[in-house]
């Protein structure tokens, strides 16, 4: 393989592109990955802290997403990235830096993510 800088380079990223913006497929997988980054790389301070918050979004996601998009995937995907928690809490632990999080900027932010989504989708 070989690997060519080009910074006048332009990329269009199109989201979900092995599956569409609100299918399963992406459910799924957001939802595994994202307890697999939070057990990897968030520190123990952080969980404690923060801990009530991220399961209230994610239990509120969840059912959002049961009924905008009738799916049970992003429970499912949060479900197997539980049983996964204690191998990825110890990969994490081998003393790579811990990813810095954004801050929470609450539940009308995500609606708009979703709503511009949703437009870009049509």
């Amino acid at each position: 393989w070989r690997c060519v800088y080009a910074p006048a380079a332009r990329v269009e990223h199109r989201h979900g592109a092995t599956g569409s913006h609100q299918s399963a497929f992406k459910h799924y997988h957001v939802g595994l990955n994202r307890v697999r980054l939070l057990a990897k790389n968030a520190e123990s301070a952080h969980l404690r802290r923060y801990g009530a918050a991220i399961i209230a979004f994610d239990t509120c996601y969840v059912a959002y997403a049961l009924v905008a998009d009738r799916t049970l995937a992003p429970l499912r995907g949060r479900l197997r990235g539980l049983r996964e928690w204690r191998a990825y809490r110890r990969a994490g632990a081998d003393g790579r830096r811990p990813v810095e999080l954004e801050p929470v900027r609450g539940l009308r932010a995500a609606l708009r993510r979703r709503a511009a989504w949703d437009q870009v989708a049509r």
